[in-house]
């Protein structure tokens, strides 16, 4: 049997999807269909491409030496298609994993825009910091964005090294509290965290099934536990209660200056020193143009004044 097209699309769609189950759903085709065809692929090529688990699937280090070679080959018999079977053209892929953040939102619609007259498939996927990592080493995502500050630095700096990836730093920014617009620190320019003792703390908190609820490399900075508290494991959700509320919960400079969001006020959070913003990427893989555009785009507008 040789190895096909449809085949290596197939692993490719897996790869995306993190699973087969999603894959075959995102494919249309049934599950057990589709873990014959990889079996097959993989009995033809004598490797493992996928390790099964019962959180998904994840690449072998034969399968991604394996993927970084298949995304070559489609990518090519695209472009063979477009040229000699008149289609539309190959589309161009982009796939970024990050935290939720309106700076990463911004250059990635930016991004967006500039290939607009394109045929493309981009993703933002919006995970936490051990699952951002994974997803890029598994080359689920082409980046990620990280934040880095003194106190997760060591975490971090292990389980990028660990993982095989580099995280490059190109901006600052300070942590801020974002504070409801009727509460009494809304009138303050900065707050202590002895000024936040009494008032109520909106936390954002990420799900024990999407990446553990203690892993140091998301304690980006060492604060108590607030004495009044909600948590939240959606940040659309934190900063709803925050408005609803009065009350407050920390944040990244990011949320500040320009944010078009409203109901809120931000206040310089005291007493912390900056945390740096930076791209998650896999040495020796050149970047796609999207990807390109996106850490130059990412990098700009993280600059401007508008943002803390």
């Amino acid at each position: 049997m040789a190895v096909t097209l449809q085949q290596l699309r197939y692993v490719l769609k897996i790869v995306e999807m993190g699973s087969i189950t999603s894959a075959a759903s995102a494919l249309f085709i049934a599950q057990p269909s589709l873990s014959k065809a990889v079996a097959e692929l993989e009995r033809e090529l004598g490797i493992r491409i996928f390790e099964r688990s019962s959180r998904g699937v994840e690449l072998t280090d034969d399968g991604e030496r394996f993927i970084a070679s298949v995304r070559n080959v489609i990518e090519q018999a695209d472009l063979l298609e477009a040229r000699y079977k008149g289609s539309a053209g190959p589309r161009s892929a982009f796939s970024i994993s990050a935290q939720h953040d309106p700076l990463v939102t911004s250059a990635f619609s930016q991004v967006v825009r500039t290939h607009a007259s394109e045929r493309f498939e981009f993703t933002l996927r919006e995970e936490s910091v051990p699952v951002i990592i994974e997803s890029v080493r598994s080359q689920r995502s082409e980046l990620g964005v990280l934040f880095r500050s003194a106190h997760n630095r060591a975490a971090l700096e292990d389980a990028v090294r660990g993982a095989g990836l580099r995280f490059a730093p190109i901006s600052s920014v300070h942590p801020v509290v974002l504070v409801g617009k009727g509460s009494p620190l809304a009138a303050q320019r900065e707050a202590r965290l002895e000024d936040l003792e009494n008032h109520l703390c909106v936390e954002y908190m990420v799900e024990s099934g999407a990446g553990a609820f203690d892993n140091p490399v998301d304690d980006l900075l060492p604060l108590p536990a607030a004495s009044k508290r909600v948590v939240a494991s959606d940040w659309e959700t934190v900063h709803d209660l925050v408005v609803s509320l009065d009350a407050y919960t920390i944040a990244l400079g990011t949320w500040g200056g320009d944010t078009p969001r409203t109901g809120f006020s931000c206040v310089a959070l005291a007493g912390f020193g900056m945390v740096e913003l930076g791209i998650l990427s896999r040495p020796g893989y050149p970047l796609s143009p999207a990807g390109h555009d996106f850490s130059v785009t990412l990098a700009h507008i993280s600059h401007l004044d508008r943002y803390l």
